[in-house]
């Protein structure tokens, strides 16, 4: 068995000059009768050992779709999954079941159902197609792979589903380190580019408000000098902590860019609610207990914001849009921090333009 394309090889690619050989030769090859031939036609116990050992969910169908024979992975994968069919396989038209899910607009169906007829009509040798199947509570995913059988009599095809689960979920977990930032969890600066210029784009279309505060902690030099790195990392993870608490819509991502940088994006949030957000958030930053090992007396370490609010449009870039939030930033910093400078570039029902 090929673990790649699912192709039976050694079984039936050749013909026959043994018994067992011509035992499964005569199982898969097809039969001019009315029902397709069952697996109790193959009765060399090796043949059974051999297909029913593998994990793999393996079936064989002929050129109509029709399966001939399925292994046991196949079917206790129907039986634990609440399929409908648990035992009497053969003379199941696969294709049509693929068929129907194409025609209900189903996209795995549609592609499989389109891949399977290719390598029929001998478009292509192989077609393979990676798909979700999660349950309630385990999330899974699978190959499956259609090959043809060579060297017989009449157009079969094995049909293979592999399961793949372990691979994807490392690759979420690549995925996930590539994108987050090691020290909070929160999202890094290469997400954040990557949510903020699709976020430009849609709130572009959608004519939505974007507001971006961008924070630096005040003192922070200090903090890393008098208590050490160590308690210094302590205080970035409760300050990403903070941020998460208010960043909790679909809409809103909180990131750090780097060092002692964050930055907080919001949709759709008003002017009034931009205000008392940025308020909470400088409060609640200042009032973190910085973890001392020592137990000294400490300064109170705060952060300064800069925030701009505004629909995008051709107007405005969003390199001019960040820019301007950093300038706020300047602004705050310059004015001894633990301070917001707004930028309200939106004309609100109920507030006028800002810039506080």
């Amino acid at each position: 068995m090929n673990e790649v394309t699912g192709k039976l090889t050694g079984l039936a690619v050749r013909k026959p000059h043994t018994p067992f050989y011509k035992k499964l030769w005569n199982f898969l090859r097809f039969r001019k009768t009315s029902r397709p031939p069952s697996i109790a036609s193959l009765y060399d116990p090796l043949a059974y050992a051999v297909l029913d050992s593998l994990q793999e969910q393996i079936a064989v169908i002929d050129s109509a779709g029709t399966i001939r024979f399925v292994n046991s992975g196949w079917k206790d994968f129907a039986r634990n999954n609440d399929c409908r069919i648990e035992h009497d396989w053969i003379g199941i038209n696969y294709l049509d079941v693929c068929k129907a899910a194409h025609d209900r607009g189903d996209d795995f169906g549609k592609r499989t159902y389109e891949g399977i007829l290719s390598v029929i009509s001998r478009k292509r040798p192989t077609f393979s197609i990676e798909y979700p199947c999660h349950s309630p509570t385990v999330k899974r995913w699978f190959i499956m792979t259609i090959a043809g059988l060579s060297d017989v009599e009449q157009p079969l095809y094995s049909v293979c589903h592999r399961d793949i689960t372990e691979r994807r979920l490392a690759e979420e977990r690549a995925q996930k380190l590539a994108r987050t930032d090691e020290l909070t969890g929160l999202s890094n600066r290469r997400q954040f580019n990557e949510y903020l210029e699709n976020e430009w784009r849609r709130s572009m279309r959608q004519q939505t408000v974007l507001t971006i505060m961008v924070l630096d902690l005040d003192h922070f030099k200090e903090l890393n000098d008098i208590f050490g790195h160590q308690v210094g990392d302590e205080h970035l993870k409760a300050v990403g902590e903070v941020l998460k608490t208010y960043a909790h819509r679909a809409g809103d991502i909180c990131a750090r860019l780097g060092g002692d940088e964050f930055v907080v994006i919001f949709e759709n949030l008003t002017l009034d609610d931009t205000q008392r957000i940025a308020g909470q958030i400088l409060c609640t930053i200042k009032s973190l207990e910085v973890k001392n090992p020592e137990g000294k007396h400490h300064p109170v370490f705060a952060c300064s914001m800069g925030i701009i609010r505004q629909t995008p449009n051709q107007g405005c870039s969003l390199s001019e849009f960040i820019e301007m939030a950093d300038q706020n930033l300047y602004r705050a910093k310059k004015d001894g921090g633990d301070t917001y400078k707004l930028e309200n570039l939106e004309e609100d029902q109920d507030n006028g333009s800002l810039r506080a």
